[in-house]
């Protein structure tokens, strides 16, 4: 159900209710029902609620929220530089559940270890990213034995998050 049918049903309920009673401006009720929308996610992801259960805790948490889930996926990136990338958040973002990057080696680089199409290019392998906050970012970039470094073809990239853009870092050699 769309949040436009949601606001429309509790409307058409409010006019049925007796005329004496002051009814809700429209902009006043899709306030009260996204706060209500939006408590109904948190509680159900986060396992705040009568249950004690959270996302992909039972089958009826995982049930509540697929509808809220949506699968984005971004073929394009703004690339900052050969180890950092960038990508905008949808204007409907809440919550991030879960990523993979597609991670490939640099085009200069010759890998042999990693598998390559008919015509010789590079096969994308699919990796989970790692997450790094503000501070502990720097201390990860510089640890070399993190799992953000290419070795034996495997890598996973490094996932910070600052105000509406998700940003990617490498170790410059995928």
């Amino acid at each position: 159900m769309r949040n436009i049918d949601i606001l429309e049903s509790f409307e058409l309920e409010i006019n049925l209710l007796d005329d004496n009673i002051n009814k809700p401006a429209t902009s006043d009720s899709e306030f009260w029902l996204n706060k209500g929308l939006e408590k109904f996610w948190k509680t159900r992801y986060s396992g705040i609620n009568n249950k004690g259960r959270g996302f992909e805790q039972d089958q009826k948490r995982i049930d509540d929220l697929r509808t809220l889930v949506t699968v984005k996926y971004y073929e394009s990136t703004n690339a900052i530089s050969d180890s950092e990338y960038s990508i905008e958040l949808p204007k409907d973002y809440l919550l991030l559940l879960g990523d993979t990057a597609s991670i490939l080696p640099l085009d200069n680089s010759c890998n042999k270890c990693w598998s390559t199409d008919e015509k010789g290019r590079y096969i994308p392998r699919k990796t989970d990213t790692l997450e790094a906050t503000i501070e502990t970012i720097d201390r990860q970039l510089d640890n070399s034995l993190s799992e953000h470094r290419l070795k034996y073809c495997q890598a996973r990239p490094l996932r910070l998050i600052r105000g509406n853009d998700v940003y990617l870092y490498t170790d410059g050699h995928y």
